[in-house]
């Protein structure tokens, strides 16, 4: 997969490098050199230094790319730089990370995915306030809804099949060592999972990853 990152920060390195040792080519695009020499010695990747709004330089640095990461500090300049690379120049894929969550919910639905860190952030810091452990992400009606949860020590090494309740609950994925691990009736729970899973209601989750 060829992919083109937006951006020579802290995050724009961070997921250069990941992507270069799972094999994929990385082009860095960014305009401050302070940045790019930043960069760790013997750099993989193609380093692209120029501004990604002259439409030139974007130009060569989307050319048959699979993907595009806008991951600058710029929330602005992450979704121009998206759409136009997913509207004008047809990246199959356009990411725009934007920190204004108002901003991030206005992006939606315009052609790039968005990511909104403050939100993702917000989420997460909710479930590790919360005194039952349980975070409820997406209400699907009145009777349903998917809920995050840390899986207590009791419940390592049994199996996804094991927790399901059928009618009741169903496990739907498990978050393991930052990786999202789809669900399989055989797929065993380990220390530190995180558990996303189907349910009626919410005392059923509590109950079910109760100390």
């Amino acid at each position: 997969m060829r992919v083109v990152i937006l951006g020579a920060g802290r995050l724009g390195r961070v997921l250069a490098l990941g992507l270069l040792q799972a094999g994929h080519e990385v082009r860095l695009l960014e305009q401050r050199r302070e940045l790019l020499a930043a960069l760790p010695p013997g750099f993989e990747g193609r380093v692209i230094h120029g501004s990604p709004l002259d439409r030139a330089t974007l130009a060569d640095a989307v050319a048959g790319c699979d993907g595009i990461a806008a991951v600058s500090p710029d929330d602005c300049l992450n979704a121009v730089v998206a759409l136009a690379a997913r509207h004008e120049f047809h990246v199959p894929s356009a990411i725009a990370v934007i920190g204004n969550p108002r901003r991030a919910e206005a992006l939606s639905g315009h052609g790039a995915y968005v990511i909104c860190p403050t939100t993702r952030t917000a989420r997460d810091v909710r479930l590790a306030l919360d005194r039952s452990g349980v975070a409820t992400e997406l209400v699907l009606g009145d009777d349903l809804a998917v809920y995050r949860t840390e899986v207590p020590p009791r419940l390592v090494g049994r199996t996804l099949a094991e927790l399901q309740r059928p009618g009741e609950l169903a496990p739907l994925a498990l978050e393991r060592a930052g990786h999202t691990l789809m669900a399989a009736p055989r797929l065993t729970v380990a220390y530190g999972d995180v558990l996303h899973v189907l349910a009626r209601s919410r005392d059923d989750v509590a109950d079910m990853v109760r100390p």
